[in-house]
């Protein structure tokens, strides 16, 4: 709608509204709304998780449908990580495909690093950068996903943290992939 404002006023073959006042309203009330980050997210419990990995805050007219990330953000600023994990991991149990399995575990560490569980996030991480190197995911899974995944596994991996060599080699595949998300590494 914001692209193509004009549907609004579209008509049909017989010069009948395409929408009717109700539905318009609507509309209208969908492209007013601000896109703000999500309720009681401050920047020291900032997602790691960038927007090309999780997507930007939804629409109103997709609010009403959660993701089981959003959900677990939510469990995590109640107080119940492990509710959080739980359900991640319920999720990511349910994915038929290996994308779905690796975005999944994106999710689930970076849940563990909001609420404080970093001796549970490290190994993910760990198996996450294995499974990029291990698939050649940089050769041709979509550059702003595996970008993200990489910066999100040197920003949240101790071992890289610590190891410059390491942190340089992660710094240099995103380079590759994104310029621009690479600066946020260095």
């Amino acid at each position: 709608m914001r692209d193509v404002p004009q549907l609004l006023e579209a008509t049909l073959m017989d010069d009948t509204a395409a929408a009717n006042p109700q539905t318009r309203q609507w509309l209208l009330d969908l492209l007013a709304e601000p896109v703000e980050a999500p309720a009681g997210e401050t920047d020291a419990k900032k997602s790691r998780l960038d927007p090309a990995v999780t997507g930007s805050p939804a629409p109103g007219w997709r609010k009403k449908f959660a993701g089981s990330y959003e959900l677990a953000k939510a469990a995590v600023r109640a107080g119940d990580a492990e509710g959080a994990m739980a359900l991640l991991r319920e999720d990511l149990q349910r994915q038929r495909s290996g994308r779905g399995r690796f975005l999944r575990l994106l999710e689930l560490a970076d849940i563990c690093l909001l609420s404080g569980k970093d001796e549970v996030a490290q190994p993910i991480i760990e198996d996450l950068a294995a499974t990029i190197d291990a698939h050649k995911l940089d050769e041709w899974e979509e550059p702003d996903l595996i970008a993200g995944a990489l910066s999100f596994v040197a920003r949240g991996s101790k071992k890289i943290s610590g190891d410059a060599k390491e942190k340089k080699k992660y710094f240099d595949r995103i380079c590759r992939l994104d310029p621009v998300r690479a600066l946020e590494v260095s």
